[in-house]
């Protein structure tokens, strides 16, 4: 009975945040990728660019999704723990 359960909430909700920010620069990248190749003067290369902007949007997105999932359980974490630890405060409290 004398384990402790111990959780950094700032640390938690510092990595949701993060994650939050991940997602949107991985969203921006799509624009910058388009943009490039509409810039390359040479053919081939704008071609290649323009193949591998189309090919990173397949796994941008799936990433995204991931991340997604990611941040919302982080998020979950945080705010459970959170009610949780009000809930055991309230029923010390309520002790006394």
């Amino acid at each position: 009975m004398g384990e402790r359960l111990r959780l950094d909430l700032d640390a938690v909700r510092d990595t949701a945040t993060r994650l939050g920010s991940i997602r949107r620069n991985l969203d921006d990248a799509e624009a910058a990728a388009d943009e490039l190749a509409g810039m390359i003067p040479h053919r081939g290369l704008a071609d290649a660019v323009a193949t591998f902007g189309k090919d990173w949007d397949v796994a941008r997105t799936a990433l995204v999704e991931k991340l997604d999932g990611l941040h919302q359980a982080t998020d979950g974490v945080a705010q459970t723990f959170e009610d949780v630890d009000g809930k055991l405060a309230a029923a010390v409290e309520g002790d006394r």
